[in-house]
C-alpha cells in the first residue's frame, strides 16, 4: 500500500450556476512517466472563490474506480496522487513516489478534478468544483496490455 501524506475526504456537493471545467494543455494523452503536465482551469462561478487544487490520482491500470469521488475504489492499487495549485508543474508520479522510485512497471488509469480547502467552523471542509478529467500513463515496462 503507497503512503501518499494526504487524503481527500468525501467531498461536500457543489452546485454552481456555471461548474468549473479543467482541462490538461498536453491534450489527452497518454503521458509517460516522469512527464511534466499542466492545467488549465475554467473557474464558472467560482472565479472569486479561495485556495483552489487540483488533485490527481493514478491507480494501477484496470483498477481506476468509477465513481465520481476518490475515496470509492480499491485504494490499495493507488500508485500516486498529488494535491496542488491549478498553476503548478505535475511530475507525472514525482520523484518521491515508491511506485516510480521501484520501477514504474505498470501502466496507470489517472484522474484530476479542481477542489476547494477551507477551514470553516471546526474543520477543513473540502468541495470538489469540476468533474473528473481521466487520462492513462503508459509505463515502457508493462507488457500487460497492448
Amino acid at each position: 500500500m503507497v503512503a501518499l501524506g494526504f487524503s481527500v475526504p468525501a467531498a461536500e456537493a457543489a452546485k454552481p450556476s456555471e461548474p468549473a471545467k479543467i482541462y490538461i494543455n498536453q491534450g489527452p494523452g497518454p503521458f509517460a512517466p516522469a512527464q511534466v503536465i499542466n492545467f488549465t482551469v475554467d473557474y464558472g462561478s467560482y472565479a472569486n472563490v479561495k485556495y483552489h487544487n487540483i488533485v490527481v490520482l493514478c491507480y494501477d491500470y484496470g483498477f481506476a474506480p468509477t465513481a465520481p469521488d476518490p475515496q470509492v475504489g480499491d485504494s490499495s492499487k493507488l500508485v500516486w496522487g498529488v494535491n496542488y495549485g491549478p498553476d503548478d508543474d505535475y511530475l507525472i508520479y514525482g520523484g518521491s513516489s515508491p511506485w516510480y522510485v521501484n520501477g514504474a512497471n505498470t501502466d496507470s488509469s489517472c484522474r484530476a478534478a479542481l477542489y476547494q480547502y477551507k477551514y470553516k467552523g471546526s474543520g477543513w471542509q473540502v468541495i470538489r468544483l469540476s468533474e473528473w478529467v481521466y487520462f492513462v500513463v503508459d509505463s515502457p515496462l508493462d507488457s500487460r496490455y497492448p
